[in-house]
């Protein structure tokens, strides 16, 4: 028996030192190979590090001079005073890339500043964002519309976003979620600002008569809707709610869907193609879109105890 055994152990031995014997060659070609795609590898980096150190000894006397002392700016004829590291604050912006360091920049002659044309009434907003990161927004909406056509204009992506993101005081809302309504009131030219949350079904009760209660003569209104299944949706209208028990002509209505059945493409905004039948204002209904026939949206009284409430997309599109 112990013949058989050790017999079978060095056949075994043996055809596995053939192997690793037949594979030597093969095992250095691949080691060799490796170590070649290694080299090539330290060559290019070290190629990228040379270039990046010889732009940088390049830019380094026009970053010395923005970093040694601070810059006065020119904006449409009023002076502001700030540094550097303030204006490269998002380097991706075009007060970024301006003092970078990349390009040489020359003050004028006459007062010292370079200049930016301009209109200075609102850059100090700017200014202030790029310092703290915070944004203090001005109080006017057509203000706002013309800070936000600031920030465009000098790239400056977080103050954008800011500034289409609708101050909208929701628990079902998420900041992207909040983002996208903002773009979409942007394009129907609505302002995003002072927006108050008026009526919450879950605090102030889901009859019909609590939303009209809550939400009549209010002005323009938004409406998020969230479901058993987790759907988020809503609506625009740009007339109020009166209990008025008829239909509604709207200029700029639409629903929109942020999740829901048969969107998976992503968040979708529907304007209502017959503004005759943009909303119907009806006392024993909560929030209801659409028509003639049927709603885009239907919201039931007391929907939180009862499954009549519905929605078709195709009855405002």
């Amino acid at each position: 028996c112990y013949f058989r055994r050790s017999s079978r152990g060095t056949f075994i031995s043996e055809l596995m030192a053939q192997s690793e014997s037949s594979n030597t060659g093969n095992v250095f070609g691949e080691v060799g190979k490796r170590l070649a795609d290694a080299q090539k590898l330290l060559e290019s980096e070290n190629s990228r590090i040379k270039k990046k150190r010889k732009r940088f000894e390049e830019d380094f006397p026009a970053l010395r001079k923005f970093t040694s002392k601070s810059l006065k700016l020119n904006v449409g004829g009023k002076i502001f005073k700030t540094t550097r590291q303030t204006l490269t604050r998002e380097e991706d912006s075009m007060l970024g890339s301006m003092f970078s360091g990349r390009f040489k920049l020359e003050p004028d002659d006459d007062d010292g500043c370079f200049f930016i044309d301009r209109d200075p009434k609102h850059f100090r907003y700017v200014l202030n964002h790029l310092r703290t990161g915070k944004l203090l927004l001005p109080r006017d909406e057509d203000d706002r519309k013309e800070l936000l056509v600031e920030a465009e204009f000098y790239g400056i992506k977080s103050m954008i976003t800011k500034l289409q993101i609708p101050e909208l005081e929701s628990t079902l809302l998420s900041d992207k979620d909040k983002h996208v309504i903002g773009k979409w009131l942007v394009s129907s030219n609505v302002p995003v600002s002072n927006w108050q949350l008026t009526y919450r079904a879950t605090r102030d009760g889901f009859r019909a008569a609590d939303f009209h209660r809550m939400c009549n003569n209010k002005g323009k209104t938004i409406s998020v809707i969230r479901t058993t299944g987790n759907y988020l949706f809503g609506g625009y209208s740009d007339v109020p709610w009166t209990s008025s028990n008829s239909r509604h002509r709207c200029n700029s209505a639409f629903v929109y869907a942020l999740r829901a059945a048969g969107n998976a493409g992503g968040p979708v905004k529907i304007p209502c193609s017959d503004q005759n039948y943009a909303i119907f204002d009806h006392s024993s209904y909560s929030c209801t879109y659409g028509g003639p026939t049927s709603y885009a949206i239907y919201v039931a009284d007391q929907s939180n105890v009862n499954n009549t409430s519905t929605s078709n997309w195709s009855d405002c599109s």
